[in-house]
């Protein structure tokens, strides 16, 4: 497989992990409504962790472009994959939005909310003020990829570095994902 196909399926796999476990808890009638936060954080952190088996040995499993940019600006990534990587983010977000949608699909119908809804898909901040919920994305993103590099997040091919990355992916939601829901992508909200 090539590391293109590699970012693509790894990134389908977060978000069908990710996007489902919102789903499960924010959409009406599922079995596992009203799980909260922390349920949401786990499937986050578990799901990124599987993705990251599954594909780190072909792509190094960046599966966010924020990772792609960082890794490239301190010279850990060449320039010349990361629009290639960030199309195959892109496309695996895609696809594996499409499939929690379908996963879901009769609960979209009982689920009048639709913030709880959008939710699903996209995060907003808790409270609209553009410099700060700006100021809380950079940080994220900052303390994701120096984090990463801490833990020597590249070089995925064994051992427990997808775990530690998940859980660190954990710690990250809990703690500094109250303010904007933890996208940790660089934006303007």
């Amino acid at each position: 497989m090539v590391p293109f196909m590699g970012e693509l399926i790894g990134t389908m796999i977060l978000i069908i992990f990710g996007g489902g476990v919102v789903a499960g808890s924010v959409l009406k009638k599922t079995s596992s409504e009203q799980g909260g936060w922390v349920v949401i954080t786990f499937g986050w952190g578990l799901g990124l962790a599987a993705a990251i088996y599954a594909v780190g040995n072909i792509s190094g499993a960046h599966l966010n472009p924020a990772v792609t940019i960082g890794f490239a600006l301190i010279g850990q990534f060449s320039w010349e994959y990361v629009m290639p990587y960030i199309v195959a983010q892109l496309l695996g977000a895609f696809i594996g939005a499409t499939l929690v949608w379908l996963h879901y699909y009769p609960h979209w119908k009982q689920t009048s909310d639709q913030g709880a809804k959008l939710a699903v898909f996209s995060t907003s901040p808790s409270i609209k003020h553009k410099p700060s919920n700006f100021f809380s994305e950079v940080f994220g993103t900052f303390i994701l990829v120096m984090g990463l590099l801490a833990i020597g997040a590249n070089e995925f091919t064994e051992g427990l570095n997808p775990l530690i990355v998940g859980l660190f992916i954990v710690v990250i939601g809990m703690s500094l994902g109250g303010t904007t829901g933890y996208a940790i992508n660089l934006r303007v909200i």
